[in-house]
């Protein structure tokens, strides 16, 4: 035991007189914390220097911007214009303004005929189809003006039987409608086509 003792001293003088040294060196002075506003939290204040952080480089890239700026310089613009205003221009350089004008209204004309024309025919036809007023002044005059429209189409289609008039004034008015208003878009649109050549 004692020669357990002694080797233990040994090894102990043996590592004090071959221990490296140490150098002490004096540790950096701790961090000061900017002070802190009263109950302000640790995230509180990376939010609010986030924020600033992003301020500072928008206020960089502004003045970047504002310095490139200043060597350009762009023509200015022409305000814009309506749409009207351009088509008043346009027609004005071809000098045929009050024809076109002309064939327009006429175009326009055509195509309200044309369906105004269809429509009293439908009307006419849906009364007779339900035989609503038969003998009645409204009646009477709306089938006259129907007659008027529809000419000698109404001899075209005969039928025989009982209700054999009605049947041929609801197909004859209902074709007719179905003729106004199919040749008032098919002359209108060729007016207009006329307008743009």
């Amino acid at each position: 035991m004692e020669r357990a003792r002694a080797a233990a001293r040994v090894d102990q003088q043996l590592t004090e007189q071959h221990a490296p040294e140490v150098m002490v060196v004096d540790e950096p002075a701790p961090r000061r914390e900017t002070a802190r506003p009263a109950g302000e939290t640790a995230r509180a204040q990376a939010r609010r220097e986030r924020a600033e952080v992003k301020e500072a480089t928008r206020r960089e890239r502004e003045a970047r911007r504002a310095a490139t700026r200043d060597h350009i310089v762009e023509a200015p613009r022409e305000p814009r214009k309506g749409l009207l205003e351009r088509l008043r221009r346009e027609r004005g350089r071809d000098g045929g303004t009050a024809g076109r004008r002309a064939v327009s209204l006429l175009a326009g004309a055509v195509g309200a005929v044309g369906l105004l024309c269809s429509f009293v025919l439908a009307v006419g036809a849906l009364l007779v189809a339900l035989g609503a007023g038969e003998g009645s002044s409204a009646y009477d005059t709306v089938t006259s003006v129907c007659d008027l429209l529809i000419g000698p189409l109404r001899d075209v289609f005969s039928f025989s039987g009982k209700d054999a008039e009605v049947k041929e004034s609801l197909v004859a008015w209902g074709a007719g409608s179905m003729a106004y208003l199919v040749i008032g878009v098919l002359a209108q649109s060729f007016l207009r086509a006329r307008l743009q050549d």
